[in-house]
């Protein structure tokens, strides 16, 4: 009897064990954030401070864990996480109020938010009231909050305000005079003058203001759904488990850039 290739292949099949296609394993957490180091940044050992404070504190609660970050403008990595269903949160926050619809994790640092300002001319001021109505304008980045004082001082008319894509623009700016101070936290102004080309050579001419604006806790932002909820409560378990929680920032500057 004359038996054909093909009837012989499909018989071969019949009796092969089914083999599905591999499948990728699911992220445990997708996070969005901006390029601010030395916070976060996609450049920078482990994503910078900030992701692996994440990181730390999810694997400690979930070892097997997978975290993935992704990096966007301010603007557009708040909404990725308000608008994509594959995303499930947004850091850092001051207060997880950008957009409705967000709960706020346990703060896992805080930034130091106040002036960079030229040397030898610092500002003087006891409260905000005191620069208002000087010729003064203040650099600031587009999307960011600052504290809700400053802002509603702008919002009055009563601050000055220039503002740009990011931190090392207002700070050209201030080497520039085309701002008078720079709305900054303070980490983020020290990495950038030890960094930036177009910074460092003139970092003597930057200083920081003696009196901060604030200083603001570190939240990461999460959906406020059941998943949402789940993670936020899986992350804030790890970080309260980490030893020296507080000063995990401050260790990772340390060991990556002094």
């Amino acid at each position: 009897m004359f038996v054909s290739r093909i009837q012989i292949t499909a018989a071969v099949l019949a009796v092969l064990p089914s083999v599905a296609p591999a499948e990728e394993a699911p992220v445990d957490l997708v996070v969005s954030t901006l390029e601010w180091p030395p916070y976060t940044g996609s450049h920078l050992p482990g994503e910078g401070a900030a992701s692996e404070v994440l990181r730390a504190a999810i694997a400690a609660e979930t070892p097997e864990a997978e975290v993935e970050i992704r990096f966007l403008p301010w603007n557009r990595a708040v909404a990725l996480a308000r608008d994509s269903e594959a995303v499930h949160a947004y850091f850092p926050g001051y207060d997880c109020t950008h957009e409705e619809g967000f709960v706020s994790s346990a703060p896992f640092g805080a930034s130091v938010l106040g002036f960079a300002e030229p040397r030898p001319h610092p500002l003087n001021w006891r409260v905000l009231e005191d620069l208002s109505g000087l010729p003064l304008k203040f650099g600031t980045v587009l999307g960011y909050r600052n504290t809700k004082a400053f802002d509603d001082m702008v919002a009055q008319g009563a601050l000055q305000v220039l503002s740009a894509k990011d931190d090392v623009t207002n700070l050209r700016r201030l080497l520039a005079g085309r701002v008078d101070a720079v709305v900054i936290d303070q980490r983020v102004m020290r990495y950038l003058v030890r960094t930036e080309p177009s910074l460092w050579a003139q970092k003597i001419r930057i200083g920081f203001n003696a009196k901060p604006l604030a200083e603001q806790p570190l939240h990461v932002c999460f959906k406020d759904d059941a998943k949402g909820r789940e993670l936020r409560d899986r992350f804030d378990r790890g970080l309260a488990s980490l030893d020296q929680k507080g000063a995990m920032i401050d260790a990772y500057i340390q060991r990556e850039f002094q």
